[in-house]
């Protein structure tokens, strides 16, 4: 049987689906595979020269200019590669990827990128010349002619961009950084030589928002109004508020802390009952006319009456006997000196600003009270779940920040402004 002709001289096997077009120099045929690579065969044989492993698919197709082969990567990369040998020459990182195929004139490289840019780098050392922004994405490839560099963007626009006007306005926005950090250095020397420590009043300076004359000025009032201020200490704020609204030592000491507050609540009379004697306790405030074993009795007997079971009670629950065991570390975690000082500048400060975050703090630590349970749902109500965090019949202790002050903590504590401390 005769064998069977067929024009296929070769093909070779990729990882992945090859998308990139092929481009042939000198006996050797370069293009890129979704499967990370960009290979190097022999047009003649087929047979592979060299293989280069980028971080994602490669899409580009690849152009080759003085023995040097380009192409763009999904893993937001241009590559600059030895022809003969494969070995990376440098390689330049967009913000997105690249998927268009490089242009290459007069010793610059032209491609777009995913991030809405076209980009001009130097041929030979990837160093941007100038970028040009789009509306999107640029998957087009630019084509060169007289000076214009043409390509489309997915913001539905072909774009022609004069070359020789994109590199001096590049050079002039240079000229212009390169003046701006050199005022910058002057303005910090200039900072330093007066003296301007208080920083938001430097940072004015600095960025050219203030004059030397104000920033001079303005230091010089700050300073006279934190001479003229009291000192006070974070440290000094945070033990008022614990002698006040803390220390567990008894039920009786001190009267304001949060440990002795007491609210009165609404419940069922079973939930009463379990409350009041199996859960942590409560008084109850109204009559009741049964021992205390009503919530264990079953829903399904005859015994369970309904009407008198779930009826309306009013008990009054003492805080002390829910949060007691970790009250001290609950309240060291939202209640310090570090919060204090961390979400405040230490230096002048007003008595409102001051009180704000104490408050905050107050209201952070009755939050982590309010997450504990009086009575669990699933106790008396196993039928609708048994998780107490998600059951519907579940009881949460209730405790209100109380609101805060300088006066409250020290009656001595009254002025607008401190000069606030570690």
């Amino acid at each position: 049987m005769a064998e069977e002709k067929t024009p296929l001289k070769w093909k070779f096997e990729t990882g992945d689906s090859v998308s990139s077009s092929p481009a042939v120099v000198d006996g050797v045929v370069y293009f890129g595979s979704y499967d990370n690579h960009l290979y190097a065969l022999d047009t003649k044989t087929g047979e592979e020269q060299w293989k280069f492993e980028t971080g994602d698919s490669v899409f580009s197709s690849p152009a080759v200019s003085d023995g040097v082969v380009y192409f763009g990567s999904y893993d937001n990369h241009l590559y600059a590669l030895d022809s003969k040998t494969g070995e990376e020459k440098w390689k330049f990182k967009t913000g997105y990827f690249v998927r268009s195929s490089p242009a290459i004139v007069d010793g610059v490289v032209y491609f777009g990128s995913g991030d809405k840019h076209l980009y001009a780098l130097n041929a030979k050392t990837g160093e941007e010349k100038w970028v040009f922004k789009t509306g999107d994405s640029i998957f087009s490839s630019p084509a060169v002619s007289d000076g214009v560099v043409y390509f489309g963007s997915d913001d539905s626009h072909l774009y022609a961009v004069d070359i020789e006007l994109a590199e001096k306005l590049r050079k002039e926005e240079q000229k212009r950084q390169e003046e701006e950090k050199k005022a910058l250095s002057e303005r910090q020397e200039e900072a330093d030589k007066h003296g301007l420590t208080v920083e938001d009043i430097r940072t004015k300076y600095v960025s050219g928002d203030i004059t030397l004359e104000e920033a001079i000025e303005w230091q010089k009032q700050h300073l006279k109004e934190i001479a003229e201020a009291s000192s006070i200490s974070a440290e000094e704020i945070v033990q008022a508020i614990w002698n006040i609204y803390g220390q567990p030592y008894d039920k009786d000491t001190p009267k304001s802390s949060i440990l002795n507050y007491k609210y009165e609540t609404e419940v069922k009379h079973i939930e009463a009952d379990y409350i009041s004697s199996d859960g942590l306790g409560c008084e109850r405030l109204d009559e009741y006319n049964c021992g205390s074993d009503c919530h264990n009795i079953d829903k399904e007997s005859d015994e369970y009456n309904p009407k008198e079971m779930e009826k309306i009670e009013n008990i009054e629950i003492t805080v002390w006997d829910y949060i007691v065991d970790n009250f001290e570390s609950d309240f060291n975690s939202k209640v310090n000196a570090s919060t204090l000082t961390g979400e405040l500048n230490l230096g002048l400060q007003t008595k409102e600003a001051i009180e704000e975050i104490l408050n905050n703090m107050m209201n952070d630590l009755c939050e982590i009270f309010r997450g504990f349970t009086v009575m669990g749902g699933e106790v008396l109500y196993p039928e609708q779940g048994d998780n107490p965090w998600e059951h519907p019949e579940t009881i949460y202790l209730e405790v209100s920040a109380p609101k805060v002050s300088l006066e409250d903590l020290n009656p001595n504590w009254t002025e607008d402004e401190y000069h606030l401390v570690d």
